[in-house]
């Protein structure tokens, strides 16, 4: 596999002049979104190597939009990467074919495990299960787990004075979802026969 890279990091490389750092964030992006443009394409019987010009060009697109500042990190390069891909695969069959039901890219993900639904299905199931515990308790474990925020980054972007609050914080998240299990059993069951 490939070690993970944070989207503040790949920022940070794809900015800098050092082509190594570029080459690096570049082959991480491609390597990590080659199954989300997989199934871009593949929901139209494209073949294999419209997948890697789909996935070619929307990185390029993605490094110019950091170049110019256009995209900024206000939402995760995964997202971003994924609009660029639908967009872009839109216009292009759109041109070839005359017409594409852009509905049908509702039932495509853009999260990470693109290829493995049993995750995806464990994943949405996690995250209907957050709402339950509140918005607050909901951002701070999405972000400590789905977007391996350190404590500080999670205590800037709440708005917390402290680490220790957020630490203290995220306990009181997990108790209040072991409860919410608790009095639920047929969720955590639904949720152990995913694992």
């Amino acid at each position: 596999m490939f070690s993970k890279y944070s989207d503040k990091r790949i920022i940070e490389e794809l900015n800098s002049l050092d082509d190594c750092k570029i080459n690096n964030s570049m082959r991480y992006l491609y390597k990590k979104h080659y199954p989300m443009a997989l199934s871009i394409v593949k929901q139209y019987n494209a073949d294999n190597s419209e997948v890697v010009e789909l996935l070619q060009e929307s990185l390029i697109r993605l490094y110019e939009n950091i170049k110019n500042k256009t995209f900024r990190g206000d939402s995760h390069i995964s997202t971003y990467l994924f609009s660029i891909m639908r967009n872009l695969w839109v216009n292009k069959y759109n041109k070839t074919r005359n017409i594409i039901q852009t509905e049908n890219f509702e039932s495509i993900k853009s999260n990470d495990d693109f290829l493995y639904s049993k995750s995806d299905e464990l994943n949405r199931i996690i995250l209907k299960l957050l709402d339950q515990i509140g918005k607050n308790c909901k951002e701070i474990l999405v972000f400590y787990y789905f977007e391996n925020c350190s404590m500080h980054e999670i205590k800037d972007k709440v708005g917390y004075i402290t680490e220790q609050s957020v630490k203290s914080q995220k306990y009181r998240c997990l108790q209040q979802l072991i409860r919410y299990f608790d009095e639920n059993p047929d969720i955590k069951k639904t949720l152990f026969k995913l694992l």
